[in-house]
């Protein structure tokens, strides 16, 4: 399934005129920033890192990882650097980089080795519940322009689940949605 779209936001909130489009667009590329700062990248894209470690294991910045395209080392004596690709596995839910250990040894490692990934991240296609929470956070913006106000809950036992850490301005009804796309703990 594809990124919302514009038409697709005026479907959604059942908005015929044009008069209020480039708001939309701006709201609609605020909500798909918002998921995305909570599940990570939505759709594919490239990442480079530099990570400055001296072991065998490298948690990468973004999650889910589709693949990962070069692992080059710049050992910590100087020499010149080293393409290590192939000796590296990665888990693709966690972002977890591995090497494999050859002959008993782990070369080029040392305090002040850096360490440069390039990698893509991403999903295939969006799931329907991510596209439905961009909506959804889309309607909300869109209301609190509008003046909406809150309305208070008319039964106190029922709370809005809680979720790790601060999500920013999300409903809980989208981070309702998002929950199974959450990170494994651990992973940014």
């Amino acid at each position: 399934m594809p990124l919302p779209t514009l038409d697709d936001v005026k479907t959604y909130l059942n908005i015929r005129s044009t008069a209020d489009d480039m708001e939309l667009g701006d709201f609609l590329a605020d909500a798909i920033e918002a998921v995305e700062d909570v599940i990570g990248p939505i759709t594919s894209v490239s990442v480079t890192d530099t990570y400055d470690t001296h072991g065998a294991r490298i948690v990468l910045d973004r999650t889910p990882v589709r693949s990962v395209e070069s692992v080059q080392i710049q050992p910590w004596l100087g020499a010149d650097p080293i393409d290590d690709t192939a000796a590296w596995e990665v888990n693709t839910t966690t972002g977890v980089l591995r090497r494999r250990v050859v002959g008993g040894s782990l070369p080029y490692y040392g305090p002040g080795s850096v360490f440069t990934v390039t990698y893509t991240a991403g999903r295939i296609d969006v799931p329907a519940p991510v596209s439905r929470a961009i909506l959804m956070q889309v309607r909300e913006m869109w209301r609190s322009q509008r003046g909406a106000q809150p309305v208070a809950s008319q039964n106190a036992d029922q709370m809005a689940p809680s979720y790790p850490g601060s999500y920013g301005f999300l409903s809980p009804a989208v981070m309702e949605l998002l929950a199974r796309h959450l990170p494994p703990p651990g992973v940014a």
